[in-house]
């Protein structure tokens, strides 16, 4: 305990290890940050690295607590293009287009909510609001959707308008159409044959796309997933006809003709997540070590290794059917049994592993070779 202490406390110990506050109790203007950093110094060391001194402390803390000015900063060609990013702003995405010199690509970020169009068949002009009630307009070259935009009842709206628009994407524009509607989507990729004639194994499933009533089974337990994928309040686990009746009448209480799907449950060993991006394809294994049977939703043990050239013909089929994505992502279920069921497909990557940097920069090249394609030489 006292070790504990002594590592993550900057008030100081008595004798008998007990943590004081006479520090706390002192008046605020005596605080300064050249005082912090000599407590640091003196409490933290990184066993593998030098002590660092209390001006280099110093000069760290301020940096810290000043706005970045990097995209300020940037400076723009007159004709600089436009990329327009829905996504959270956890990532800065703009950092990933940023040069030393005058740059030809601008980033504007902003979350669906956040996001305006008026469009017509060639140009769409973006309003995007932003702090204190103001906004700012601008039109735009290119789009690109990251994993953690928001999910509403208006974004699919935005990106049809967009897709009408004929602003350019990473990935097909039929490939995006197709998305929005997962489930129908699954339908049709059942229909792809792989250079075996053998077809890509999903899982057997009922959708109702307008839920009423679950027809009767004894095939316990099932999964049931309800609303969209993107859009949607989640899934449960059921064991019994009773538990069936049970979520039947909340699901109608709730919001009746919501989107349904019903799968088998399966036992899973591990799950497999493949991506790719461009030309470059990794594989991730994610084992839940929390024994829940949703892996996606506890605490999992992420390993990436080799790609298996099955799973490559499953990408490879997937994006030709669609009509091209760059950019995909499937999910495997990997049973107990050791049989492979694809579970899941997206046009929106989740970065994973110690490679994300890496992988957004390759994300960012794409949209480059959008905007500026590379000239091929006769």
């Amino acid at each position: 305990m006292n070790f504990f202490k002594r590592k993550f406390s900057f008030a100081d110990e008595g004798e008998n290890g007990e943590i004081s506050f006479d520090e706390i109790s002192s008046s605020p203007s005596s605080f300064s940050l050249s005082r912090m950093a000599e407590r640091v110094s003196s409490t933290i060391s990184a066993p593998t690295s030098p002590v660092r001194s209390s001006d280099t402390l110093v000069r760290a803390l301020e940096r810290s607590l000043q706005p970045s000015s990097n995209q300020s900063s940037q400076s723009y060609a007159p004709d600089a293009k436009t990329i327009l990013v829905i996504d959270d702003d956890l990532i800065d995405w703009s950092k990933y287009f940023r040069t030393n010199g005058v740059s030809k690509i601008r980033v504007e970020q902003a979350n669906f909510c956040d996001v305006h169009l008026q469009c017509t068949e060639h140009t769409c002009i973006v309003e995007i609001k932003l702090r204190e009630g103001e906004s700012k307009h601008f039109n735009i070259d290119a789009f690109f959707i990251g994993i953690d935009a928001s999910s509403q009842s208006i974004s699919d709206r935005l990106i049809r308008s967009l897709i009408s628009s004929s602003i350019p994407s990473i990935n097909s524009h039929s490939s995006t159409i197709s998305f929005l509607s997962f489930y129908d989507l699954k339908k049709n990729l059942r229909r792809i044959r792989l250079n075996d004639g053998s077809p890509i194994p999903f899982l057997p499933s009922i959708h109702y796309p307008s839920f009423h009533k679950f027809n009767p089974t004894n095939n316990f337990p099932i999964v049931v997933s309800i609303g969209n994928v993107k859009k949607g309040l989640g899934k449960i686990k059921v064991h019994s006809i009773e538990e069936l009746t049970d979520l039947e009448g909340i699901i109608n209480s709730a919001n009746r003709y919501q989107e349904v799907e019903v799968e088998p449950f399966v036992d899973i060993k591990y799950d497999l997540h493949v991506q790719k991006v461009g030309a470059v394809v990794k594989s991730f294994v994610r084992r839940g070590i929390c024994g829940h049977w949703k892996s996606n939703s506890s605490a999992a043990v992420l390993e990436q290794v080799k790609n298996s050239e099955r799973h490559l013909q499953y990408l490879d089929a997937i994006s030709q059917f669609l009509g091209g994505c760059p950019i995909l992502s499937i999910d495997i279920l990997v049973a107990k049994d050791g049989k492979e069921f694809v579970h899941s497909m997206n046009n929106r990557l989740r970065y994973f592993g110690e490679s994300q940097e890496e992988d957004r920069r390759a994300t960012s090249s794409l949209l480059t070779q959008i905007l500026f394609p590379i000239k091929k030489h006769n």
